[in-house]
């Protein structure tokens, strides 16, 4: 499936090369936490390395880069094989960390000034920058949605964009949805432990 692992952060970026490819973050274990397409595998992996995002940076001790002409083609391909193995996919397959976590939500749309959420929905993964929701219906994607989640820090809101929709059985859809502003610090950092604590269980698990 993979060729040969080596230790991440690239001890020699020199020798990375400057083309399309795939790459894959492993920890220690050889547990497979990211696998993401670049249209130039030096520039991706330096970037990471230089600003890795919390908690990646914590969880990745090893990677390996394989060069395609079509990585987003490769980067499926990888993603339907380990799952065919596995029965699961990766913690993320994109640059930051996506944990499984089923905590109580609420969306509203249009987003309004006043007023709450209306809508119950239930998370199913969240990472630094966004979440996926389980619906009972949900707006067309680009949609700006209210948003509330209920961690165990608190009760977090913000906004975000609907990324993408798909049917969620036996009935109800799920959605992608991208973080774009958490309405105050205090929201930013419960938001961060709340990624922090899923991060650790997955470290210790």
């Amino acid at each position: 499936m993979l060729g040969r692992w080596l230790p991440f952060p690239p001890q020699d970026s020199s020798a990375l090369p400057e083309r399309p490819g795939v790459y894959v973050l492993a920890d220690q274990t050889h547990q497979i936490l990211a696998i993401a397409a670049a249209l130039n595998l030096r520039e991706a992996l330096q970037d990471l390395a230089a600003a890795p995002p919390l908690p990646l940076r914590d969880l990745a001790t090893r990677f390996c880069a394989e060069e395609d002409p079509e990585p987003n083609r490769r980067r499926a391909e990888l993603i339907d094989t380990l799952r065919a193995r596995t029965g699961a996919f990766p913690p993320c397959n994109r640059r930051y960390p996506r944990f499984p976590a089923r905590l109580a939500a609420w969306t509203r749309h249009p987003i309004r000034r006043a007023g709450q959420p209306q809508a119950p929905a239930e998370t199913l993964n969240v990472s630094r920058t966004g979440l996926m929701l389980a619906l009972s219906k949900a707006p067309p994607p680009g949609a700006m949605l209210g948003l509330q989640v209920e961690t165990p820090f608190g009760v977090v809101e913000g906004e975000g964009r609907l990324a993408w929709t798909a049917p969620n059985k036996p009935d109800g859809v799920c959605g992608g949805v991208t973080l774009r502003r958490l309405r105050t610090a205090q929201d930013a950092l419960r938001w961060e432990r709340l990624v922090g604590s899923l991060a650790d269980l997955v470290m210790h698990d």
